[in-house]
């Protein structure tokens, strides 16, 4: 009869990327039929993982702190550990970096409460690998890199042949996506390889965690233009990504394959992931928008009750101030697209000069870039702070940017691309050729005919019914 932590390894690892439903309900009946504390514990955080990979993660949080009370009834302060973790993960998923680091620290300070050492090693392991994906974020690979080789070190004493390669499959798909990003092709390569190697061996060569290796391979052989091998592992990865609910798996995914495409001149199947990866991209941030709306509905009920001397916990008071600040990332009207200058646009001035690393310039060039591509401009409700978030930056560094290497402000350069578009469609696709202005103007990501118009005169000098008229004469 198979054991309970032979059943919560087969369910985390295999069943949820494969049948969602029935792991929850496997995770049930394991805390149903839980004959201690302890996996009722590890129940409740099998369950929590669920959602975590459905991206409810409020729920995963919600299920992570059950878990913590027992955690802390039972003393296991090893379990303790790693709930933080988990909860760091949640935080920084959902962008709200600093109290995700909060939580990494508190993992760390607990840990020292372990007595056996081994735990110690494999809890810092954890931590180091966290470390290094809030370093990724903040587009130091370097400094990721490093974490990833302190966590390597704990992850190799782990007894369990089957998690010790699944921890370490994982960590080899992290290095080799820090060495992609730095262009070093072959380093990256091997890293993926490694991986691969160990993914298999866990068991879990069909899961989310595969996916990603098979992606990164992908990408390490498209880099390297062998076309032929790069289409093999992104179609491995696509076949598991589909019968997911992951959408950041997705959407990633469907960039590279959508390049992919595009390097074999299939436009009709680059096309094709291109609306995808808007349909996806749309669908996140829709997520993303209710995670924020649910974290803030949270903190605010945790909002002490103010004193007779009107002071209040200053943590929570910021908590809730910084969640504020990223609901203003989403929850945004539709602004006018006219020329005017956007209130979140930082006016930097020679008296008040931006200071950023040639690095971090680049870095923000390519991402640029790659928001270009995704077409995300097309979106009504793109602002100066979401594409500022959409890009991980500050809005000094990304007014500065525009400036200097797009010779336009925020407003100009959104409206030229949704213009370029439009104008792209008009000469490529007949159909848009009938289609009415009002149409053209909600397609190309204008709130109002009047604001399309008035931007395509300035961009072709033209209006839009004067062009058509233009390209239906020459046909």
């Amino acid at each position: 009869m198979p054991t309970f932590d032979s059943i919560y390894y087969e369910v985390a690892v295999n069943i949820l990327a494969s049948n969602p439903s029935k792991a929850l309900h496997m995770a049930d009946s394991l805390y149903t039929y839980s004959i201690d504390d302890s996996q009722r514990m590890k129940s409740i955080m099998l369950t929590a993982s669920i959602y975590e990979k459905r991206e409810q993660r409020m729920v995963a949080i919600e299920h992570a702190l059950k878990a913590l009370e027992i955690a802390h009834k039972i003393k296991n302060y090893s379990f303790q550990a790693r709930i933080y973790g988990f909860m760091s993960t949640q935080y920084r998923m959902m962008g709200f970096s600093d109290k995700g680091k909060e939580y990494i620290q508190r993992g760390l300070d607990i840990s020292s409460n372990i007595e056996n050492k081994e735990q110690v090693t494999k809890y810092q392991a954890m931590a180091n690998h966290e470390l290094a994906d809030y370093a990724i974020e903040d587009g130091d690979y370097r400094k990721a890199l490093d974490y990833m080789n302190l966590a390597l070190l704990g992850y190799q004493k782990e007894e369990d042949p089957k998690l010790r390669s699944f921890q370490l499959a994982n960590a080899e798909e992290l290095l080799g996506r820090c060495y992609l990003a730095l262009e070093n092709n072959e380093q990256a390569k091997e890293h993926f390889e490694t991986a691969n190697s160990l993914i298999n061996l866990s068991g879990a060569e069909n899961s989310i965690w595969a996916s990603r290796i098979y992606q990164g391979l992908g990408q390490t052989y498209l880099h390297n233009n062998e076309l032929d091998s790069a289409g093999v592992y992104f179609r491995k990865s696509f076949r598991i990504a589909e019968e997911t609910e992951h959408g950041a798996l997705k959407e990633s995914l469907y960039e590279s394959m959508a390049t992919y495409y595009d390097k074999r001149n299939d436009r009709d199947s680059a096309a094709l992931f291109t609306t995808r990866i808007r349909d996806i991209s749309r669908e996140n941030r829709s997520k993303t928008r209710e995670l924020i709306n649910s974290e803030f509905n949270r903190a605010t009920k945790e909002m002490p009750v103010v004193k007779a001397n009107n002071t209040i916990s200053y943590g929570i008071a910021s908590a809730v101030l910084g969640i504020g600040i990223l609901l203003g990332l989403y929850y945004i009207p539709k602004r006018n697209n006219s020329k005017s200058v956007d209130p979140d646009l930082d006016q930097s001035t020679p008296s008040n000069p931006v200071l950023i690393s040639e690095r971090t310039q680049e870095l923000l060039l390519e991402k640029l870039n790659e928001f270009e591509a995704s077409e995300n401009y097309l979106d009504s409700n793109m602002s100066f702070s979401v594409l500022s978030g959409y890009l991980n930056t500050n809005s000094k560094y990304l007014n500065y940017i525009l400036k200097k290497d797009k010779n336009k402000d925020f407003n100009t350069y959104i409206n030229d691309l949704r213009i370029e578009y439009i104008i792209s469609k008009l000469k490529t696709d007949p159909d848009f050729l009938n289609y009415k202005i009002s149409y053209l103007a909600e397609a190309s990501g204008f709130s109002s005919h009047s604001n399309f118009s008035a931007n395509f005169k300035r961009v072709t000098n033209l209006s839009p019914s004067e062009f058509i008229a233009t390209i239906n004469h020459t046909v």
